[in-house]
């Protein structure tokens, strides 16, 4: 029997924390998270314009010619031409306070 807060629904209960982690697949086949704080630019770029991009530079300098096109969910490097792919993963959060 499921618990009536929400778990097993496909979506998270209200009473907790919404966590979204982004990763990008390296030339190994690996997945590698980015920096909490570059989730967060992330995630705020999403809610502004879902089909825009993403300078990642503007979180951290050492990722400057980075950039994530949302739209087809690519992560180019500007000085190199390479392309990785980038996903984003909801954890569940912690119960809010």
């Amino acid at each position: 029997m499921l618990p009536a807060s929400g778990f097993g629904l496909g979506f998270p209960p209200q009473n907790f924390a919404r966590v979204v982690v982004w990763e990008w697949l390296n030339e190994h086949g690996r997945w590698r998270p980015y920096s909490a704080g570059v989730c967060h630019h992330i995630e705020n770029i999403v809610k502004c314009n879902a089909r825009g991009s993403v300078v990642l530079g503007q979180a951290e300098a050492q990722l400057s010619p980075y950039i994530i096109d949302l739209q087809s969910m690519h992560q180019f490097r500007q000085d190199t031409g390479k392309w990785h792919f980038p996903h984003n993963l909801e954890i569940p959060g912690q119960p809010k306070s």
